[in-house]
């Protein structure tokens, strides 16, 4: 057993117990034996003593920011805190011009993508049991045109 199982347990049932009242055994240690069994996944952290927010752990980043509403707040709870402006901006790690590129180039890249004719057939009439097996034979064919093995193409038989 673990160390402290065996008093952690013991205090447990105390809990249990005081909460009870008119409720029966079974009932309390149902009710209370979900919470303490699921973790809280819900981390804050506390900002000058006055304020709590939700952060992500194990980021990797050296460094967090806050949003501009979340400091507003934070001066209103603490008149200590002081809003200052950079005169030369923080910088992101990353290219913002190359992302900019890249997501023009994807942009392109999906609108010759939307012309393939890779897609299954769609369809507003509902599907028979003819027209389920059809798309799946024309599904099998299309993965053997394009390199799937053979001898697995027996594998789908049973689906249809």
């Amino acid at each position: 057993m673990p160390h402290g199982y065996a008093q952690r347990k013991t205090e447990i049932r105390k809990k249990l117990r005081a909460q009870r009242g008119e409720k029966s055994k079974r009932e309390v240690a149902r009710l209370k034996r979900l919470p303490e069994c699921i973790p809280n996944e819900e981390k804050t952290a506390t900002l000058n003593e006055v304020m709590e927010l939700p952060y992500s752990a194990d980021t990797g980043a050296e460094r967090t920011a806050i949003n501009q509403e979340h400091v507003k707040q934070l001066m209103l709870r603490d008149p200590t805190v002081k809003f200052t402006l950079l005169t030369t901006p923080m910088t992101l790690g990353i290219d913002i011009n190359r992302q900019l590129e890249q997501l023009a180039e994807r942009e392109r890249d999906d609108d010759a993508c939307l012309s393939d004719n890779d897609s299954a057939p769609i369809s507003t009439s509902a599907l028979t049991d003819v027209n389920l097996k059809e798309a799946v034979e024309q599904l099998v064919q299309k993965a053997l045109e394009h390199g799937f093995p053979k001898n697995l193409s027996n594998s789908s038989a049973p689906l249809l």
